[in-house]
């Protein structure tokens, strides 16, 4: 069974057809079902039933229940070649009904799924499964040009107005098509008021497929899609999921989740992202709640709507959410300040950019979200002076650039974050701040005007960040007498704060249970001391850009990860100590740190110098492996990549590691990088289809090859000649010596190896990157064409009408395409389809 999935319009069901078609002669029975999740509301499961045993055994059967027609289907077809295409699928019942399992139909069967909803298919047991992408690019003005012109030429002076249609699409098929045929021979003129309209108001036609993922969404969750939709603009996801949280509470976890499987949302660079169409349909939802007074909305986003509501003071107690982006809206707002009194069911209040003097005196106590950006200090005193917000629990005031005090805010007191970075002017708060009982998370960083900090007598605290503070040791007063003030604080961030070997044990000592300490770019600090062994708790520890840094007198016992990057004054006992096995075999298998002496340590079995690759074969049993690199020179390495018999697999676990925070961007020279390589995980963050590929490949005890590699930009030569790399298998009962080697297994008479089909082939002059087994080659003659490959041009063929696709190809290019279409349903080989098959 192969599953593809997607938001409606991206041409699933066409390449589904285009599929069947090509391929529809190699089969005895066929059965395309059209509109699945239409047709089985309108008629029924046992009504889809018959038409599929009608379609492939010609035979007229009336079914009394759908239980009946699974027996009838299984009897009849197990013995049957059948292909069978289910189209927008949206339920498991339709699935259990009409393709429950591999066993209803004969060998060489194959069933194709589309549907909106990825997590169906997992639910399902469909391994194979292929997001089909927008049409972007050439191929999205191909068809448009095809669509609107019935020609692959474009009249003079239609270029920008074609280049504006194609943006509106947004990658959407469906959209190319709709837009292209509503503009079949207009003017350009015409054009543009067209297309202004739908920025106006979405086309009825696309917004009706589009809102088919929203309808089938449960009452809740398609609350939160609206208030993503309509405010999320510039939010990264952690920020407005915790916003959602103080709506939601912790099932917003599972609603965004079923959000992402249903292809609504997804998250890009951290951010919280959608399709601008579909954030148009979720906008367009919320305007017909009352077209014409927005002041009758759940939500407000746009300008004029604001704008309006405030002026006329026409809110009511439908608004839940209100987001502002646009500057200063002070003038329309009246003297008394009582725009926001008559909206006593908001909940969330987000001003990216806007400034009120005096105020907004009349916030609504039901508000559990304030974020205010540019706020200044008389409006936030005004705001909340002699007021209780008890519903509020996250205040952010971030980017404040002239607030300059934080006022009385003990009417808060069920506040669970707070935070006021980059306020670069702020200089005092006020102590109630350190009374709020529930007050979880407090984030300060670079605020460095800042004179003082209130003890904070929270017992809630769990995570407190004050970087950028140049004077943090003398502004932080910590209570006398409470040992465990601070016992629950997990994250502890005090990146560049000048602290110094006196006041480090102090911190040890009040956040002895923190799990992420971050001491990062403290020039101050000489001498880590040795009560950090009482850290029991602690995982990650950061201590990058500590110049000054020369001794770690102690590791903790649970201690994983430890970065200390540009740390130069390292004393060399240190370094040997980081590199001792003694410290690895205690759970810390992840460590980076400044080296400019100390080569690669005694007990790695496998070393190689002066190359860009090591490789090592493995069977039975996926290994534990240690890897240590080690470059000089003066520029970064690009990155490291990890293949699994010839497949790339994804690093990202390891990025905290090789380069903090941020992306897999590259690696210091002169620094040591050793790294527990979690082989596991990171064949099955390769797909289910590849990880079923090496549990086969372990059960026949058959070699399985793995290679680290990494790449150079500049200074080639140098950086080449000095590299070290290592690899070290740590010791299991199910493992022994000869199930990891570090020589080619299939190297043999003479440098040639005998290949999958018997014959001789010479391998005396191939690098280890080079090599390929067995099972990656197999797997490159069977497929032909790459998946990533076949899916692009067939999601672009299957756009056009049968006639136009192979039009547009010459005649190799149709029969690669057509190939790799069809090898994308059958890309087991004749092996895997024997020991697949169910009798």
């Amino acid at each position: 069974m192969v599953g593809m999935y997607g938001i409606g319009g991206l041409g699933k069901s066409t390449l589904a057809r285009a599929i069947y078609n090509f391929v529809a002669d190699q089969f005895e029975g066929l059965c395309f079902l059209h509109d699945v999740r239409e047709n089985s509301a309108q008629n029924n499961l046992k009504h889809l039933q018959e038409k599929l045993l009608f379609k492939t055994t010609g035979l007229e059967i009336k079914l009394d229940h759908v239980s009946e027609g699974i027996s009838i289907i299984k009897e009849r077809l197990c013995r049957k070649k059948i292909l069978l295409i289910l189209d927008d699928v949206d339920s498991i019942r339709q699935l259990d009904a009409l393709a429950g399992g591999l066993d209803w139909f004969g060998r060489g069967s194959r069933v194709i799924i589309t549907t909106r909803n990825k997590h169906l298919l997992s639910t399902h047991g469909i391994k194979s499964t292929h997001a089909v992408e927008g049409l972007y690019g050439t191929d999205g003005h191909e068809l448009l040009r095809w669509m609107a012109f019935k020609s692959d030429k474009v009249p003079s002076g239609y270029e920008d107005i074609l280049n504006r249609a194609v943006a509106y699409a947004s990658g959407l098929p469906l959209v190319l098509e709709i837009v292209g045929s509503n503009l079949f021979g207009k003017s350009i003129e015409e054009w543009k008021y067209t297309l202004d309209g739908y920025d106006r108001i979405p086309n009825k036609e696309i917004q009706k497929i589009l809102k088919v993922s929203y309808d089938a969404l449960e009452e809740e969750e398609q609350s939160v899609f609206l208030d993503i939709a309509c405010c999320s603009k510039g939010c990264g996801w952690r920020e407005f999921e915790d916003m959602l949280r103080a709506h939601y509470g912790h099932c917003i976890t599972h609603h965004l989740g079923v959000l992402v499987d249903k292809c609504l949302i997804y998250q890009s660079y951290g951010d919280m992202t959608l399709h601008d169409l579909i954030e148009d349909m979720g906008k367009a939802i919320v305007r017909q709640e009352s077209p014409k007074e927005p002041g009758e909305r759940s939500r407000l986003w746009c300008q004029d709507d604001i704008f309006h509501v405030l002026k006329e003071n026409s809110g009511t107690s439908k608004i839940e959410m209100i987001y502002m982006n646009f500057p200063s809206m002070e003038s329309v707002i009246d003297q008394k300040g009582k725009a926001f009194r008559k909206m006593t069911k908001l909940k969330t209040l987000i001003i990216e950019d806007g400034r009120f003097s005096k105020g907004l005196k009349y916030l609504p106590s039901s508000l559990r979200v304030l974020k205010w950006k540019g706020c200044l200090s008389e409006s936030l005193s005004a705001s909340f002076l002699n007021k209780k917000f008890q519903n509020m629990k996250v205040l952010t005031l971030d980017e404040c650039e002239h607030l300059t005090h934080i006022p009385d805010i003990s009417g808060l007191s069920n506040l669970q974050k707070l935070t006021f970075n980059f306020c670069k002017n702020l200089i005092t708060i006020d102590d109630s701040i350190g009374h709020l009982n529930k007050l979880e998370l407090v984030s300060a960083s670079c605020c460095k005007k800042l004179e003082n900090f209130p003890p904070l007598w929270l017992v809630s605290l769990k995570n407190l960040e004050l970087s950028l503070h140049p004077c943090v040791s003398g502004m932080l007063r910590f209570p006398k007498h409470n040992d465990k003030m601070y016992s629950n604080v997990t994250e502890l961030c005090l990146r560049e704060c000048n602290l110094s070997d006196e006041y480090l044990p102090i911190i040890l000592k009040w956040f002895v249970n923190v799990k992420h300490l971050d001491l990062s770019e403290n020039v101050g600090i000489k001498i880590l001391p040795e009560c950090l062994n009482e850290c029991h708790l602690l995982r990650i520890l950061n201590l990058d850009g500590c110049e000054s840094l020369e001794e770690i007198r102690g590791i903790p016992p649970n201690l994983n990860y430890l970065s200390a990057t540009e740390c130069l004054s390292l004393s060399s006992s240190t370094r040997r100590m980081l590199l001792s096995q003694k410290v690895h075999e205690a759970g810390c298998t992840n460590i980076r740190f400044h080296n400019a002496k100390e080569g690669i340590p005694d007990w790695f079995e496998h070393q190689i110098r002066g190359h860009n690759t090591i490789s090592f074969w493995f069977r039975k049993k996926i290994p534990s492996i240690t890897s240590f690199l080690y470059f000089k020179g003066e520029d970064m390495i690009a990155g490291v990549h990890l293949f699994v018999n010839g497949y790339e697999c994804p690093l990202e676990s390891c990025e905290y590691l090789l380069c903090g925070s941020y992306s897999f961007a590259g690696l210091y020279t002169k620094h040591a990088y050793l790294f527990d390589l979690k082989l596991e995980e990171k064949i099955k963050c390769c797909g289910i289809k590849f990880e079923s590929e090496m549990d086969k490949t372990l059960l026949k005890n058959e070699w399985i090859h793995v290679e680290l590699r990494y790449r150079i930009i500049y200074d080639k030569i140098k950086i080449l000649r000095s590299a070290q790399m290592g690899i070290h298998v740590l010791k299991e009962k199910s493992n022994t010596d000869e199930d990891v080697i570090f020589t080619n297994p299939y190297r043999h008479f003479d440098n040639k190896w005998i290949d999958g089909n018997g014959a001789f082939r010479d391998y005396s002059n191939t690098s280890l990157s080079q090599f390929e087994p067995p099972l990656k080659k197999q797997r490159l003659v069977e497929m032909g064409v790459s998946e990533t490959e076949s899916l692009q041009q067939q999601q672009h063929l299957a756009l056009l009408s049968q006639q136009q696709q192979m039009a547009l190809l010459p005649q190799q290019q149709r029969i690669t395409v057509l190939s790799g279409m069809w090898n994308l349903v059958l890309n087991e080989t004749k092996e895997k389809e024997q020991h697949d098959w169910i009798p």
